[in-house]
């Protein structure tokens, strides 16, 4: 078994593109697909695969979807918009949020949050970015090692506090 720790973490940032890319490049051949496309929120992992897909195919083999939905954090479009204009590829911008309605992913989300936060009501929200303070990231933590965001009133932020929930 591989031991990790701190030497794991000690790599040579080059050789693992060009590795990661021949990898790409290889699925994509043995695959017969002409190229690739990928989701970009805007954040370190899809940038990451974006990138390596644009070094390992070429940016006009690659396309950039872009998936902003009703509860996207403000940066997103401008950060992935950023990163796509950078790179030069091709993109396509779809709001998913009416799929995601249609779908019962935010009333799923909120029945949830509702069974372990029980004064979350209409008008609340749970912000996906974690908020700061003092440089630290504010969680509330919750049975089976989720974390959930505090959730935040029309009027302002609710306070953190652990909740059980309920067996059954």
């Amino acid at each position: 078994m591989a031991s990790y720790g701190p030497e794991s973490l000690r790599i040579d940032a080059d050789t693992e593109a060009d590795r990661i890319s021949d990898a790409i490049r290889a699925y994509v051949r043995t695959s017969r697909r002409k190229g690739a496309v990928v989701a970009v929120s805007g954040g370190i992992d899809s940038s990451v695969g974006v990138a390596l897909c644009v070094r390992a195919l070429g940016a006009d083999r690659v396309l950039a979807l872009q998936l902003p939905e009703a509860e996207s954090a403000e940066a997103t479009l401008e950060l992935s918009s950023e990163l796509i204009a950078s790179l030069g590829v091709p993109s396509v911008c779809e709001d998913i949020s009416g799929i995601r309605e249609a779908y019962g992913c935010y009333r799923r989300r909120d029945d949830e949050i509702r069974s372990l936060v029980p004064d979350c009501g209409p008008g609340y929200r749970v912000d996906q970015e974690p908020p700061a303070q003092d440089g630290h990231v504010l969680n509330v933590p919750v049975t089976g090692g989720v974390l959930l965001q505090p959730p935040v009133r029309p009027d302002g932020p609710v306070p953190p506090r652990r909740q059980q929930r309920s067996p059954g």
